[in-house]
C-alpha cells in the first residue's frame, strides 16, 4: 500500500523537549516553510496509516512522522530516550514492506546492530539481515541492519566503484531500498568513530 502522492514532495522535522509520555510537551514541527508548535497526543483514527500494532495511542509528532513516511517523505526526528523515535523507525520499516520495498536500519556501533537485529527478528522474523564488521547474515532480506559505517562503505563503492578501505563490500540495489533509518545518528560527528 503506497501513499506516496505524485509530484509532492514532503518533508517533516520533529523536534521535541519531553519530560515524559504523559507530560505536556511542546513540539515544533516544520513543514516546508511553515513551522507550528502543539502539544499532546493526537487520535489517529481517519489518519492515512493503520498503526494499531503498537498497542497504544501514537503522539502528535509519532502521527506526523508516520503520514509523511507514509506519503513518501522524509522525515528526522529528534527526541529524548523514551520519547517514541523507535516506534516511528518501525512504522518506516512496516511501510516499506508493505509496499514490497527494502528498508535499512543503521546504528554507529556493532553491539546496538546485534541488538536491533535481534529486536527485529523477533518482530518480523527471518525478513531481517545483518552486516557489521563481524557478521553477514541474510545480506539479500528485506530488512537489513548494518553499522553506519558498512553503509557509508557501501554508498561508496555504488559511487565509486570500489571501497575506501580496499575490502570487498556489500553490494546493494538501491532501486528497491524505501527506508533508510539512522539510529543515534548523532555519533555521526564523533571522531572516535571514525
Amino acid at each position: 500500500r503506497s501513499r506516496r502522492r505524485a509530484g509532492k514532495e514532503r518533508s517533516l522535522v520533529c523536534l521535541e523537549d519531553a519530560r515524559g509520555r504523559n507530560e505536556a510537551v511542546t513540539r515544533t514541527r516544520v513543514l516546508g516553510n511553515e513551522s507550528v508548535a502543539g502539544t499532546g497526543a493526537v487520535d489517529t483514527a481517519g489518519t492515512t496509516g493503520d498503526w494499531d500494532f503498537f498497542g497504544f495511542e501514537l503522539d502528535e509528532f509519532q502521527t506526523e512522522a508516520a503520514q509523511t513516511i507514509e506519503e513518501g517523505g522524509s522525515v528526522l526526528v529528534t527526541a529524548p530516550t523514551g520519547a517514541g523515535k523507535t516506534a516511528i523507525a518501525e512504522i518506516g520499516v512496516r511501510s516499506a514492506l508493505d509496499c514490497g520495498r527494502r528498508a535499512i536500519y543503521t546504528t554507529p556501533i556493532k553491539a546496538l546492530s546485534n541488538q536491533k537485529y535481534s529486536e527485529l527478528c523477533e518482530k518480523f522474523g527471518n525478513s531481517v539481515g545483518l552486516i557489521t564488521g563481524d557478521a553477514k547474515i541474510r545480506p539479500d532480506a528485506d530488512i537489513l541492519v548494518m553499522t553506519t559505517e558498512i553503509l557509508r562503505n557501501i554508498l561508496y563503492c555504488e559511487l565509486n566503484r570500489g571501497s575506501p578501505d580496499g575490502k570487498d563490500n556489500t553490494r546493494l540495489d538501491f532501486s528497491r531500498v524505501q527506508v533508510i533509518v539512522l539510529d543515534e545518528v548523532h555519533y555521526l560527528g564523533d571522531e572516535e568513530r571514525g
